[in-house]
């Protein structure tokens, strides 16, 4: 992993952590994570982000309430959380 690799993976972490602490919504960390994708799409780390970033995008178009919308959000993060808890801490 390269020092940008780190440097845009921990920062979709750190949103993911505002998501989980309601400091940010379903479409604000849709937006940090397609831009991420975007930037590593020739990286291991694409798949996931864009399958992140694609159900994001599919709840912040709903018309969920703000509460079921954010428990969906992380639902559909916690793998992508998972995953960059796994590789962050190596």
């Amino acid at each position: 992993m390269t020092g940008e690799e780190k440097k845009l993976l921990d920062n979709v972490l750190d949103g993911l952590d505002r998501l989980f602490d309601s400091e940010s919504r379903a479409v604000d960390t849709y937006a940090l994570i397609f831009a991420t994708s975007e930037a590593l799409s020739d990286t291991e780390y694409f798949p996931i982000l864009n399958e992140t970033s694609e159900n994001l995008e599919k709840i912040w178009r709903s018309d969920m309430n703000p509460i079921d919308e954010r428990f969906e959000a992380l639902s559909v993060t916690d793998n992508l959380r998972i995953f960059l808890a796994k590789i962050l801490d190596d």
